[in-house]
């Protein structure tokens, strides 16, 4: 696979964790391992600066897995070590994906991502 799918993988990604963040999946723990997939094994491989890790962070807060989000965020930050709630909440609003106060941001700073 070559980098020309990363953005689309991190996009599926991004679908699996939205569909939770939004509490639509009927099936979290499913739409996770999938969202891990499409994110773990795809985009972040081709595409280390995509935020599909901070998404899959904020999902497996919200789902009640600690370890998981707390690890998922680790990766994230070691791409992107400096990155904050509020540079992360910059960078994202410039594409108008999500807004502060969102389950996104909420997930995140449960998994740890400083303010």
């Amino acid at each position: 696979m070559d980098g020309r799918h990363a953005e689309a993988l991190a996009g599926l990604a991004q679908a699996h964790v939205s569909d939770i963040l939004s509490r639509w999946s009927p099936d979290p723990d499913a739409q996770l391992n999938l969202a891990d997939a499409a994110a773990l094994n795809g985009s972040v491989g081709l595409n280390p600066l995509s935020p599909a890790l901070a998404y899959l962070a904020a999902a497996h807060a919200w789902n009640g897995d600690k370890g998981q989000a707390r690890s998922a965020l680790y990766e994230f930050r070691r791409m992107r070590p400096c990155e904050t709630l509020r540079t992360f909440g910059e960078r994202l609003l410039a594409d108008h994906q999500v807004i502060p106060g969102s389950r996104l941001f909420e997930g995140l700073r449960m998994a740890g991502l400083p303010e």
